[in-house]
């Protein structure tokens, strides 16, 4: 497993090598999914288990991978240097 951003890791044989929530089987743009959708960090937080910082980050971590700036060309080339996929 390859932590990639605070609280998101990439391991190939989970998930299809999706960045997920460190230590879970959680996929990042299902928790930006839901917290687009209206939910709050604290009820995304008590939902899967985790910190609502953890969801904080994930949430980050996917609006970054979006970004069509270097920060983002350099998280999508970790997540591809770690064997995941995007």
């Amino acid at each position: 497993m390859s932590v990639i951003y605070p609280g998101v890791a990439v391991k190939p044989s989970v998930r299809f090598g999706r960045p997920c929530l460190a230590g879970t089987r959680i996929s990042v743009h299902l928790v930006s999914d839901r917290w687009i959708a209206g939910q709050t960090f604290r009820e995304l937080a008590d939902d899967l288990g985790k910190s609502a910082g953890d969801i904080e980050s994930a949430v980050r971590f996917v609006m970054l991978l979006s970004g069509r700036n270097r920060r983002g060309r350099e998280l999508r080339e970790a997540v591809v240097a770690a064997g995941g996929r995007l």
